[in-house]
């Protein structure tokens, strides 16, 4: 159905408006898209910058399948270290003035599950338990117990891993998505 209507889009070239509940459907046919939330405009702009980019944790948690892990966390007294779900992770220079405006403050933490990869024991950001490992094929999507956290992580389809194993992750801090009282820090 979205070739056929990409193809009917293209062949028309007229300007058309479609509305579903399906995010596959806006990302793939949508050269804007706007998400709506109880009749309120969240975020409008092309897909791959909501995606990239979300405005807040409504749009953070509604666009990605499976959605993006989010998790409450704080910053501490001086701002360079994050403590979330029992876990303490060093922010890097780059987001020292980010953290020194919000000291002590509570923020949610969003990492999507492709940006989260294995690692070493000594390099991990959260280290636990595989609960359960959708394989699909091109990809494995393993859910995780880490401590306070429920994680899901994507990762290669020939990761070797199945329920009960442990499981040690980390992502690029370029990936990693802050918010405070809703709304997008970086």
């Amino acid at each position: 159905m979205r070739v056929e209507l990409a193809k009917l889009h293209e062949r028309l070239g007229a300007t058309m408006l479609y509305v579903t509940h399906d995010q596959a459907e806006a990302m793939t046919l949508g050269e804007k898209i706007i998400i709506l939330n109880r009749g309120s405009i969240q975020q409008a702009g092309k897909p791959g910058d909501i995606y990239h980019r979300p405005a807040n944790t409504f749009v953070a948690g509604f666009v990605g399948q499976p959605q993006m892990n989010l998790f409450e966390g704080r910053l501490n007294e001086s701002g360079s270290v994050l403590n979330a779900g029992g876990f303490e992770i060093d922010l890097p220079a780059a987001l020292l003035d980010l953290g020194g405006a919000y000291r002590r403050a509570p923020v949610t933490v969003g990492i999507r599950p492709e940006d989260l990869v294995s690692c070493g024991p000594r390099e991990a950001w959260f280290s636990g338990t595989a609960d359960f490992v959708e394989d699909l094929g091109s990809d494995r999507f393993v859910h995780l117990s880490c401590r306070n956290l429920r994680l899901v992580a994507r990762l290669p389809a020939r990761f070797p891993i199945q329920r009960g194993d442990p499981v040690n992750l980390r992502a690029d801090f370029e990936r990693v998505h802050l918010f405070h009282k809703n709304q997008r820090l970086r």
